[in-house]
């Protein structure tokens, strides 16, 4: 697996619809405090938008046990389950 970092995770407005990385529920437009960030990831360029809850989740967790990746939907809203 090969990730590296395009920028560091920030909060944001969203301006469009998007899909949380984490439990895959719909972040409707105009939402603040969403997490984003940019990365390559194997073969290109991702992006991903987090719910605040969800995204201190995933930085609550080992890295270790992420380090085979997860798919959006995997975790429930804001839990590590």
């Amino acid at each position: 697996m090969f990730y590296v970092s395009l920028t560091e995770p920030h909060q944001v407005k969203t301006r469009k619809l998007h899909w949380c990385a984490w439990c895959n529920e719909l972040i409707p437009v105009g939402t603040a405090g969403i997490w984003a960030r940019s990365y390559i990831f194997e073969d290109g360029p991702q992006s991903d938008w987090m719910h605040p809850e969800c995204y201190e989740a995933m930085v609550g967790l080992d890295p270790g046990e992420l380090s085979e990746g997860w798919m959006a939907g995997d975790f429930q809203r804001g839990r590590t389950e």
